[in-house]
């Protein structure tokens, strides 16, 4: 019930916006006065698609001092904003080390996230990324695939030819190397080759992992694909059945180097189906070599490399990982063995699926890849730069583009080292730094290359802050990006000055919209205030009661005050009297009925002397009263006038006269 109130409420509060010509802004406001408690509370208010955002707030703003204050942070980095370009870092499934990529598919929003892995090799436009023909000769230094699979510095010592009978012509075919930290010579083909790597700073590439930069051949694309929310099973087949019941076959990729293995389709009903594993899911090959069942793939794999099995020794944990670094240096065999020895497998034997390249979801770095294509100018996009020091700052943007698809915003800065660099991944803008500092427009005209930008400040900073009367200080600057944190903290004082809790109203508005005047504002402030005052109702909960007095109602409310209870019946009624009349129990009453009071008080203290004197009372005989009530009588004193009941009817009339 209270989601649906809710939902009523701001039904009411979106007309109202839409009535008053501000569709896409929005109101973030504290309660009118605000509660003199301390308390603090934010909001984070969201204009899809704008660069920036502006508040403005109403004149009635005020809060009771400097410890009330009303706060906006924006700027920095954001997740539900960042698309292709944007920077991330990738922990593949081994978990130990990470690798960082830029963001090629996917992004915000989207399930799974396309990585293109960060590679040690110069992939920029005009370098050679593969060996050419000539290469490589003798004494050159160079990396070869040992045989655990690893990439370890070699050096050249002599290379082996044959005749290539259709050109007519002697080729290499075969290389002798010596590596450099010891051994024998060995023999490898051109494919085991490669250029040195070169170790860059502050960079996590591909070839730093041990495991996995084994993979890929050569310097070509790498890429990982990595769920927003990985998720991996450990699916055993029992004895009697066996892996091939199910999968049909593996496949192997060695352009997603981070998971290179995965199923590659499915013959059968099996366990692992029932729990949702589909076509395409990835094997954790580390995890699984590494698993419950590392012996059985130690005989599977036997005979790989320097893989070895023993029946009647165990495999410990430092063997099992040499095992899963074999078999990263030997896919191609490792795939043959799989779908082989594997599938026929049937004795009990565990195996680990995952649907992403990733052990968790893609972390964000400060900084965006944005390729500009060749017939796209970057002025179409970024309508000036400002110098900022060495650096360049977006001021404002034209368009939409491939730099805010990224999460670029206007706080971000060019980084014009990397820019102009040798990492940069792209095509390097013809410009120097010096000329594009005096000149930033220059770089504006430029299509078809690659730019790199840098957020300073990953996280939100604060941007605005207004307390007490509203004056210039409640003039809040520009919010660079599409989102915003407003903050109203208070510690509770000026519990006697409610007029000086007003609070605050804002109406939020995205860059580019029309700018509303005080008076708008104003007028907005009030109406929106009336409206939720009327659609939130009555917050406290109703009492309900029966509309006839019966006797539980009666008997209640006769408890709250007090009161004694009793049925207005005619002997009742005439009790009460009577007794009233005998006690004299006139409470603290003017007029009349105190001075009848004393009079009974006189009566009886009168009525005790001549008691006192008599001595003994006679037998009582019975006399009623003029209302009915029957009153034991005493016998009369000596010059006494009568029956009591005379006496006190004389005293009450002599006391009605004021005698």
């Amino acid at each position: 019930a209270e989601e649906a109130w809710q939902a009523g409420v701001e039904a009411t509060c979106k007309h109202l916006l839409d009535e008053s010509g501000w569709k896409n802004a929005q109101v973030v406001e504290s309660a009118h006065p605000y509660p003199a408690i301390s308390t603090s509370w934010s909001k984070e208010v969201k204009i899809e698609g704008s660069t920036a955002l502006k508040a403005y707030f109403s004149s009635h703003c005020r809060t009771y001092d400097s410890c009330s204050t009303v706060k906006a942070f924006a700027g920095g980095q954001h997740r539900n904003a960042a698309g292709v370009g944007a920077r991330v870092e990738v922990t593949p499934l081994g978990g130990k080390t990470k690798v960082w990529g830029t963001v090629c598919g996917g992004g915000a929003g989207a399930k799974k996230w396309t990585i293109r892995l960060d590679r040690a090799f110069p992939t920029s436009s005009g370098t050679k990324v593969q060996p050419d023909a000539e290469w490589p000769a003798v004494g050159d230094v160079l990396e070869a695939k040992a045989d655990d699979g690893s990439w370890r510095r070699a050096t050249v010592q002599s290379v082996e030819t044959e005749v290539d009978w259709y050109e007519g012509v002697r080729k290499p075919s075969t290389f002798i190397v010596k590596f450099t930290d010891g051994g024998e010579e060995v023999e490898r083909p051109k494919g085991d080759l490669r250029h040195p790597v070169t170790q860059h700073e502050n960079t996590k590439d591909l070839e730093d992992l041990k495991k996995y930069g084994m993979v890929p051949v050569g310097a070509g694309m790498c890429l990982a694909v990595c769920a927003e929310e990985p998720r991996s099973y450990t699916v055993g087949y029992k004895p009697g059945s066996s892996v091939g019941d199910e999968i049909a076959a593996f496949k192997l990729d060695r352009s997603c180097p981070l998971a290179p293995l995965s199923i590659a389709a499915f013959q059968s009903h099996g366990p692992a189906q029932e729990i949702g594993i589909k076509t395409g899911w990835y094997l954790d090959l580390e995890g699984t070599l590494k698993g419950p069942s590392k012996k059985a793939f130690a005989e599977i794999l036997s005979g790989i490399g320097p893989i070895t099995y023993d029946a009647s020794a165990s495999v410990s944990a430092s063997m099992a990982d040499s095992i899963a670094d074999t078999a990263f240096g030997h896919l191609e065999e490792v795939l043959e063995r799989f779908n082989s020895k594997l599938l026929a497998y049937s004795s009990n034997i565990k195996l680990i699926f995952t649907n992403s390249c990733a052990k968790e979801p893609v972390a964000l770095l400060p900084e965006a890849v944005i390729q500009y294509s060749a017939n796209k100018a970057i002025k179409s996009e970024i309508a000036n730069f400002t110098a900022d020091g060495e650096a360049l700052k977006v001021v404002s943007f034209n368009a939409p583009g491939p730099a805010q698809a990224a999460g670029v915003g206007l706080d971000w800065i060019l980084d014009i080292g990397r820019t102009l660099g040798s990492r940069n991944p792209g095509k390097v803008p013809e410009i120097t730094k010096e000329v594009l500092l005096a000149n930033p427009a220059q770089l504006l005209e430029m299509a078809g290359v690659t730019l790199i930008f840098h957020q300073p400040n990953p996280g939100k900073s604060q941007r605005f802050e207004a307390s007490g009367e509203f004056g210039p200080s409640w003039n809040c600057p520009e919010l660079p990006g599409d989102v915003a944190d407003f903050h109203f903290a208070t510690d509770g004082d000026g519990v006697d000055y409610p007029d000086r809790r007003w609070g605050f109203f804002a109406l939020v508005v995205g860059k580019g919209g029309a700018q509303p005047s005080q008076e708008k504002v104003d007028e907005l402030a009030t109406k929106w205030s009336e409206a939720i005052v009327k659609a939130n109702g009555v917050p406290e909960e109703p009492a309900v009661e029966r509309d006839d007095w019966d006797e539980a109602r009666l008997r209640a409310l006769c408890d709250r005050h007090g009161w004694d209870f009793e049925w207005m019946t005619e002997d009742g009624e005439r009790r009460r009297r009577a007794k009233e009349l005998h006690g004299g129990d006139f409470g603290s009453a003017d007029g009349e009925m105190k001075a009848a009071a004393e009079a009974i008080r006189k009566y009886r203290a009168h009525a005790v002397d001549t008691s006192s004197e008599v001595g003994t009372r006679s037998e009582a005989s019975s006399g009623h009263l003029p209302d009915g009530f029957v009153e034991t009588a005493a016998p009369a004193a000596a010059g006494s006038s009568g029956h009591p009941g005379r006496r006190v009817a004389d005293l009450l009339r002599k006391a009605a006269r004021g005698g």
